[in-house]
C-alpha cells in the first residue's frame, strides 16, 4: 500500500512539474508582443559593411555625357555592338564581354574609323539581347591591374563604371 502511495505520489509531482512548465511557456509566449504566433523568434538584419551600401547608392547616379567623356580613356561611336558572354549566374560579381567592330573613334582626337573588332568588359548589362540595334557612343577606359586579360585574351578596355548608354 505505501509503495503504491509513493508511486502515485511521484506521478503526481512530476504531473504538477509538467503542468507549470507548460503553463509558465504559454504565458511568457503572450507577454512578448515581437514575436510571431508561430512561436520562433523575429530575426532582425544587420547590415555589416553600411559603408559599402552608402558607396552603391551614390554609384547609381548616371554620368553626364561631358562627364563620362573626361573619364574614358577611349569614345568609340559604333553601329556594331554584341554581347560575346556573360558570367551573370556563374559568379557573385556579374561580368559582360562585348564585341565592338567597325566605329569611329572619338577620343583621342583622331577621328579614324576602326574596321578591326575589339572586346571589353563591362560590369553592368548595357543592353536586352544579343545585339545592340542602333548605333551607340562607348565609353571605355584601359584594364589596369589585370595582366592575364590584357596579354593572353587580349581585352584591352572596360566600361566606364556609371557611364550612360547613349544613342544618336
Amino acid at each position: 500500500m505505501q509503495r503504491v502511495f509513493r508511486m502515485n505520489m511521484r506521478s503526481i509531482i512530476i504531473i504538477c512539474f509538467w503542468l507549470a512548465a507548460c503553463l509558465w511557456c504559454s504565458c511568457n509566449d503572450k507577454e512578448t508582443p515581437d514575436k510571431p504566433a508561430y512561436g520562433y523568434n523575429k530575426q532582425q538584419a544587420i547590415n555589416l559593411f553600411p559603408e559599402q551600401l552608402a558607396n552603391n547608392d551614390e554609384a547609381k547616379n548616371d554620368l553626364s555625357f561631358e562627364e563620362a567623356v573626361t573619364r574614358s580613356g577611349l569614345v568609340l561611336y559604333t553601329s556594331k555592338l554584341i554581347l560575346i558572354d556573360s558570367s551573370f549566374q556563374r559568379s557573385l560579381l556579374p561580368v559582360y564581354l562585348y564585341k565592338a567592330s567597325q566605329g569611329m573613334q572619338i577620343k583621342p582626337q583622331k577621328q579614324t574609323a576602326q574596321n578591326n573588332a575589339f572586346l571589353f568588359l563591362s560590369r553592368k548589362k548595357l543592353f536586352n539581347g544579343k545585339q545592340f540595334p542602333d548605333s551607340v557612343y562607348l565609353f571605355l577606359r584601359t584594364i589596369e591591374n589585370n595582366k592575364i586579360l590584357r596579354d593572353k585574351i587580349n581585352i584591352q578596355y572596360q566600361w566606364v563604371d556609371n557611364a550612360p548608354l547613349v544613342t544618336r
